[in-house]
């Protein structure tokens, strides 16, 4: 899914995602049921591009970021759907 943010609000992708009944995985603080997540340890939330104005430069500032390792797991994990289950 690619999401593009508005707002600056904290956990803004969170809480839209669970309030239509589609919580991010391992988010266990909009979905308590995500304690049992076994596939990540954390909010299996990443931004792979950011793009922001410097603050003080005014410069444009572009990021790339690869997944880390877990993320790529549960990504595994979930293309297949025998493997990894929680």
């Amino acid at each position: 899914m690619r999401i593009a943010l508005i707002t600056g609000l904290q956990n803004q992708i969170r809480v839209q995602l669970s309030a239509i009944g589609n919580p991010v995985i391992g988010d266990r603080k909009y979905r308590p049921e995500e304690a049992s997540e076994r596939r990540i340890a954390r909010v299996a939330l990443h931004a792979t591009y950011l793009e922001f104005v410097h603050p003080s430069s005014g410069e444009l500032v572009s990021i790339d970021c690869n997944p880390p390792a877990d993320f790529r797991s549960l990504l595994q994990a979930l293309s297949d759907p025998g493997r990894g289950q929680h």
